[in-house]
Order: C-alpha cells, then structure tokens, then sequence
C-alpha cells in the first residue's frame, strides 16, 4: 500500500513539474493588477532591444489575465537553457502595459521601448523567487 501512495505522489509531482511529457511548467508570471498584461522572455541578454516576435499578433500565447498567473512553458528544463542557451547568465522577461499591446503598433514600441518593466534574472534568482517572476 506504501508503494502504490509513493507511486501516486511521484505522479502527481512529476505531471505537475511537467516532467512526463517534456514541457518545464515552472516559470510563472504572476499579474497582481486588475489589467491584463503581456510578457516576452528574450535569450541575448546583455542586449536588451525587445525582439523580433510581435506580441500583438500572438497576444493570446503572452498574456497574463488580471490577479493571475501564467507559466511560461520551454521543452526544455530552465538550468539546460541557463547552461546552453543564454550567451550570458541571464534571462531577460519584459513586460507590457495591455493598452500598448493593443493601440500602438508594434514597430513603435520598439522604437521607443514602450516597455512597463524588465526582468534581468539568473537562475539563482528564479530560485530564490521560487519560480515566480511577480509583476508589480
């Protein structure tokens, strides 16, 4: 009977750190305002320009509904990316304003770096935030 308890709570912990189909679930974005907002994880930290994908139109994979939270999902566990994938140790997260995603074209918050925070984090900090990055 204790084995088949172990077993069962080896699942759940394993489905809920998204270790049975591949996908790290860890990573979350927690909004505590009443608007939605948007984020972007960027790779090329220290270069700090907001990338190449446009929020606007793929808003609904980016977005983080008011006084909730959203993970950010990679098929790859977070220490792989932090070991292999970042060309420093950090990981950059931005985070838009909902009006902005939405009336001001994406070339222009570019431009002007209509950004409402940014995110620099190492892994170590992820760690200690236990996973949660909390906006504001």
């Amino acid at each position: 009977m204790k084995q088949i308890v172990f077993l069962f709570v080896l699942i759940v912990f394993l489905t809920a750190c998204g270790k049975l189909d591949g996908t790290d679930y860890r990573l979350k974005i927690k909004n505590n305002t009443a608007k939605y907002i948007y984020y972007y994880d960027i790779y090329t930290y220290p270069d700090t320009s907001i990338g190449e994908i446009n929020i606007p139109r793929v808003k609904d994979n980016y977005e983080v509904k008011p006084n909730s939270e959203n993970s950010i999902p990679t098929q790859v566990v977070w220490e792989r990316i932090f070991e292999n994938d970042l060309p420093s140790d950090t990981l950059s997260i931005f985070i838009f304003n909902e009006d902005v995603i939405n009336e001001v074209p994406w070339d222009t918050v570019k431009v002007q770096y209509l950004v409402l925070k940014r995110y620099d984090l190492s892994l170590e900090d992820l760690k200690q935030m236990n996973w949660t990055i909390t906006y504001p």
